[in-house]
Parts: C-alpha cells; structure tokens; sequence
C-alpha cells in the first residue's frame, strides 16, 4: 500500500502541466524515496466525475481504479494531480475520499499553487480565446469576470483551508517565492519536506502565445463558430476547445508569430485592477503566505502592462496569404466537425495523450 497520498489541486495556468509531465517521465530523482503516479498524463477526469452531471456515472468506477493502483504500490508518495480540482466543492471532494479512499483520509497532503491576480487576467483571458470564447479584449474581460468575482481568491481557499486543515498547503505561483524559483522543484521539495533531490531534466510546458498566434487562434474559432453555426450540441463545443488545445501545442513549438509579442494589460486597467483585487491579495497573504506575494504583484505591474492598444485581429500580424491558409484550414476542421465530432475530439484528444499533454 502507498505510504502517503499527495494530492495536487492546480489551479489551472501554474505549471500543473510540467509537474504532471515530470511526474510521467521521471524526471526527479529520489534518492531512498519513491513515487507512483497512477496515469499517463493527469486526473482531469476524476475531477469531472465530481463536477460535471453527465459524467456522475463515472464516479465510482474512476475512484475504484485509482484505490486499487495505491493499494497494490508499495510506493512512498501516491500523487493526484488534476488542475480541474479548481472547480470541485472541497466538502466534495473529502466525501469522495472517505467513500474511495478511506484509507488515506489521515494520511494525506494537498497542495495548490495560485497566480496573482494581474497574471491571472492574462492568462485566463489568452486561455478562454485559445478556447473558442468570444472575448473581445482584456478590458472587456476583466469587467465580466470583476463582476462575477471568478478571481476573488479568499473565499475559495478558505473553504479548502477549513475542510482540511494543515494538510493543505496554499504555494504563490511567484517565482521569487517557489524553490529553485521552478514550480516542479517546489512540488517535489513539498511532497519531499526536503532538497534532497535532483531534477534530471526541465520541464517547461505550456508556455504562453505570443499576441500574433492568439490572433490566429481566435481567427480559427471565429471560423469554426461561423461553420457549425446552428448547431448548439455540446459535442461541438467540445471539439472546438480540443481543436484549440492542440493547435496551440503545435504553435508553440513552432515558429510561426514566435516573436511577435506577448499579451499585456493596457496601462488603464492598472488602477481599475488595483482596486478592485486590493483586499483579496491582502487577506490572501495575510491567511496563507510568508510576505506579501498577491499584494506585491499588483503593486509591481508596470512589465506587464502596456500604453499603447494591441490588436488580435490576424491582420495586423500577418500576411493575407498566411491568413487565408488559415481560413481554408478552419473550414476543413469545421466540416470534419460538422460530420463527426465526438469522433474528431475523441482524437484529437488521444493526439495530445500521445504528446503527454493531456
């Protein structure tokens, strides 16, 4: 049986997909110690089976297998790793391990790492237009996500605080504040307590488009949008974001718009930002950190805000030849959706497995 389960909560955008590839892979090395990761690539899906009505069905099947590979590893650390734990009720998740995992209910430690608030803006904003989401700019983004209070953090952490005690842990997605100032070597120095370990190789995935190819991204969604327009199913929803996921991947690894420059925060939402995320960072860091990391953050914006607009319109990043590759490539993938797509994310999904990204 696994001595100790680690679970890794997320949240989404701090390195999970590094920490879940360096778990696949190996990359650490033990010395005297030894872990068990028991998938391929995340636990995604057992945190839908807890959040998601068409997928309550899957719950004990997921969680029994889970058991099962803990229960028969004589490995020291067990490791759970999910960035979708973001969305799951913690009451909901502790009543799925007293059902499932009875055995480590005492034996366990979480952990989840959280991105200040002005970075927070940008990634999700770069996330959800990588997505398919219409969003029209980072101003319009922040006012629908103010006023719905998604990145109000406190409240949140404090209920994940209050169901499980001292045995979660909240880490600042800050560089200055992780060990080795590198989110994998702070997961392992968390699960370890301790430096006694080397890191074979680095793990740096799913690192941020530049503002050229979310322009692209967005101009692929807009056509696929335009496509299937009428067809409300969910299936086509679903392969619109996997079709996003993985044309993302291979952006990143290439060099079209790889030098354009990066998205940032126009110098008139500093203030507004400010403002409104001033007590969240400072409650924050008064209930969960050593210092100041949330409230530093928004004090420090200046590198990432800019004065003058930045355009995510194709055109201006790119040439009309190169626009219109895209457009045909865009009503290729639209049709394939059109005609099949469960069976078009059911691949595209097993693409990126292949990659070890999803």
């Amino acid at each position: 049986m696994t001595r100790e389960l680690i679970i890794h909560l997320g949240d989404t955008k701090t390195g999970s997909t590094s920490i879940q590839q360096a778990l696949v892979h190996g990359a650490c090395e033990l010395p005297g110690k030894s872990y068990y990761f028991p998938t391929h690539s995340n636990h995604n899906l057992l945190a839908h089976s807890l959040t998601q009505k068409t997928r309550l069905n899957e719950q004990p099947a997921r969680f029994k297998r889970i058991a099962k590979a803990l229960d028969q590893s004589d490995a020291d650390f067990g490791v759970i790793s999910a960035e979708h734990f973001q969305f799951v009720r913690p009451k909901v998740l502790l009543e799925a391990i007293e059902t499932y995992l009875p055995a480590y209910k005492d034996n366990m430690r979480l952990v989840a790492y959280v991105r200040p608030h002005p970075e927070k803006i940008l990634s999700a904003f770069s996330e959800r237009l990588k997505l398919g989401e219409e969003i029209k700019s980072v101003p319009a983004f922040f006012e629908r996500t103010s006023k719905r209070g998604i990145f109000l953090y406190h409240p949140r952490f404090k209920r994940w605080r209050n169901i499980f005690g001292d045995r979660f842990e909240l880490r600042p997605f800050a560089r200055s504040y992780l060990h080795d100032q590198d989110v994998v070597s702070d997961f392992f120095h968390f699960m370890l307590g301790t430096s006694d370990f080397e890191l074979a190789k680095t793990v740096n995935a799913n690192t941020s488009l530049t503002l050229g190819q979310l322009a692209l991204q967005r101009e692929v969604q807009l056509i696929l949008r335009d496509t299937l327009k009428g067809l409300e199913d969910m299936r086509y929803d679903e392969a619109r974001t996997a079709i996003g996921r993985l044309l993302a991947e291979y952006m990143r690894t290439g060099d079209l718009g790889a030098r354009d420059d990066k998205l940032l925060i126009p110098a008139s939402l500093v203030e507004p930002i400010q403002k409104f995320y001033a007590a969240d960072a400072e409650a924050m860091d008064a209930d969960f950190f050593e210092g100041t990391p949330m409230a530093d953050a928004l004090a420090k914006m200046d590198d990432k805000t800019i004065d003058t607009p930045q355009s995510l319109e194709a055109k201006d990043h790119f040439s009309k030849e190169t626009i219109e590759a895209f457009h045909i490539f865009s009503r290729m993938l639209g049709d394939m959706v059109r005609l099949r797509p469960q069976r078009l994310r059911e691949t595209l999904t097993e693409t990126r497995r292949h990659l070890g990204l999803s």
